[in-house]
This record gives structure tokens, sequence and C-alpha cells, in this order.
């Protein structure tokens, strides 16, 4: 999987999680807020009842058009009862929106004529569900009766907006923290990746001045007809799995140069037999002039897993082992410096090379 998809996977988990366990939080409070308004809304119903025509007993009030007044000011209630105090229902209006079934509107008024809203204890409000869906239902006691009210458990539209810019501010945050999870971990793989960098870098520079004379006296001196030292592996067999492996790493790093080397165990020499310029593809065929020579410190190095790295991370070199056997190297430059991610991706779909080559270094 590239980098790309683990960040993507990484910010969704720690989305999902943190909204799981905000959202309980959340919705509790926004319950606790509900229940508070609704109780003000009806200390202020009842505040209005009393003083609507106070000269008048609670039977002889108009209390259509009191119903009337409180529908206009609280349009989202569901329900409102007026009883007297032997139970007697004097009004009763509800909103066809919240309360679309008679059966539930009669199995309201039952209740509340049984006295089983009935106030005090502690409870202003009492929780019940009609119709899939629940309602606060808060009984006031007043002077010749009660009331009763029935509020419809509904997020306004306001509330929904700030869930929704506290869901995207959550969202902002994970992206936030998925980005130093990425940055630490890059570090962490970088530091791993570049411990022997100075070494490396002070042998390769010696090694590069002798590699260029050995390379001469070797063409001077071998005088007989150059052969393949790497005659016992069936280089065409591999290029299918080369060039895919290829392939991928150009589609998703997009190196400059990508060549394969294979290690002659005898000669202690690596040939390079693959190699990618540009969009081109090819084997090569020229292995005489196409070979890096090994010290023993760099081959114990590359023994041992070791990713050599220079020009600050723009050139890497990553070894094909099988066994703690050293088989071959694949050296990859680009402009742009790779990150420990990228370089730790391009060395698992290395490993699909084990398998073909390693028949020949058993």
């Amino acid at each position: 999987m590239s980098s790309k998809g683990k960040s993507i996977i990484i910010c969704l988990l720690i989305f999902l999680i943190t909204v799981f366990i905000y959202t309980p939080l959340r919705t509790e409070k926004l319950e606790r807020q509900f229940i508070r308004t609704s109780a003000v809304f009806m200390d202020k119903i009842v505040m209005s009842l009393v003083s609507y025509e106070k000269n008048k007993k609670l039977a002889n009030k108009n209390l259509s058009d009191f119903y009337t007044l409180v529908k206009k000011r609280y349009p989202n209630i569901a329900l409102v009862t007026i009883a007297d105090s032997n139970n007697k229902i004097l009004k009763a209006g509800k909103d066809d929106r919240f309360l679309k079934s008679t059966k539930t509107f009669d199995a309201i008024i039952d209740s509340f004529t049984r006295d089983e809203f009935t106030p005090g204890g502690g409870k202003d409000l009492f929780i019940r569900y009609y119709d899939h869906n629940r309602f606060y239902i808060s009984v006031r006691n007043i002077d010749g009766g009660k009331i009763l009210a029935a509020f419809p458990y509904k997020l306004e539209a306001g509330v929904i907006i700030q869930l929704g810019l506290e869901l995207l501010l959550i969202l902002i945050i994970s992206i936030i923290l998925t980005a130093i999870i990425i940055i630490l971990k890059n570090q962490k793989t970088g530091s791993e990746t570049v411990r022997m960098i100075k070494k490396e870098k002070e042998l390769s520079e010696k090694q590069s001045g002798k590699e260029i004379r050995k390379a001469e006296e070797s063409v001077k001196e071998n005088k007989i007809e150059f052969k393949n030292i790497l005659s016992d592996i069936d280089i065409d067999s591999l290029n299918d799995s080369v060039y895919e492996i290829f392939k991928d790493i150009v589609q998703d790093y997009k190196p400059k140069n990508l060549s394969l080397y294979l290690n002659d165990k005898e000669r202690e020499k690596l040939y390079k037999v693959y190699e990618l310029k540009g969009n081109i593809f090819a084997k090569v065929d020229d292995l005489k002039n196409n070979f890096s020579e090994l010290t023993e410190e760099i081959s114990e190095a590359l023994k041992k897993s070791s990713i050599i790295l220079k020009q600050k991370g723009c050139d890497v070199t990553i070894p094909v082992l099988y066994k703690f056997n050293l088989m071959g190297i694949l050296n990859f430059t680009r402009e742009e410096q790779f990150t420990g991610p990228e370089i730790n991706e391009i060395r698992e779909r290395l490993n699909r090379l084990v398998e073909p080559l390693s028949k020949y270094y058993t």
C-alpha cells in the first residue's frame, strides 16, 4: 500500500475513534440543554396561563384563545392540555406535525387524567416514546387544576449546522494529527536507515577512485574473451518479474534512474543486468563494463540489510537478500528526496525477486 493510502486510513481511524467518543458526550449535552430549555418554556406557559384573564377561574377562561397564543409563541410544542382539579379535560390542543395518530393523542390524555405524570419527586419532565419519537412531558399544578405540555425531542436547524461544523473541526484535527504521526514516523524510519550513511559515504568516496583504476587495468590485462559470470542464472526468465517491479516503482515513486545489479559471489562484484532510464526498460548485455566491486565492509553492511543513501536521500541503494546471502542490489535516483516509508515500500516490492533468485544462491 502506498504512503498516501496509509495516511488516508490513519486519518479515517483517528476521525472515527474521535467521533465515537465525542458523539455520546455531545448528545448528552444537547439533551440536557433541551431539557433546560423545555423547563423554561413550561415556566413561561404556566405564568401566562395564570395571568391570562386573571380575574376568572380556570374553568371560565377562554382556553381556546390561550392555546392559540401559546402555539404562536412556542410553535414546536406537540400538545397542550389543561384539566380542572377533578381531572376533567378543559382544553386539549395538538400539533399534527408531531402527533399524527389520534391513538397517541388519546394515550397521552388518558395517562394525564390518571395522574401518571405526577409532578414532584425531583421530576420536572417525563420521557415517553410515541410513534417512534421521543417526547418530554411536563405537568404543572395551577390554581384550580393542572396543565400538561409535550415537547418533541427535535434538533433545530441551528444545532444541526453547529454539529456539522464540529464534525468538520474533528476532521481537520484528525488530518493534523495524521500529519504529525507521519512526520514522526518518517523521522524514526529515517534515523534507522541513515545510521551508516556517514561511514558508507566515506567508503564510497574511496571506493569510486579504486573502481575506476581497477576497471581500466582489467580491460588492459584481460586479453581473453569476456564470459558471462552469471551463466548459472537464466536472466531472460527474470524479465517479466523485474519489469513488473520496475513498472510499479516508476508509477508510484517516479525515479529518474532505476538499476538492478546481481552479485557474482566468486568475484565479489555486482553486475548491472537491468536498468530503466527515462521510459526505456532494458536488459544490459555488456556486463563487462557495467559492474561495481564490493569491499568487505560494504558487503557486510549490505548483508545486514543496511540501506545506502547518497545525495541527501536522492540516491538510494537497497540490498536483495536471501538467508543472509547478498543476491544483488537495487539502485534508484530522483531529484526529490525519498522518504523512509517510500524506501520501505520499495524494499517490500523488491522481495518478489527473492524467490526466483534464491535457487541460485543456496
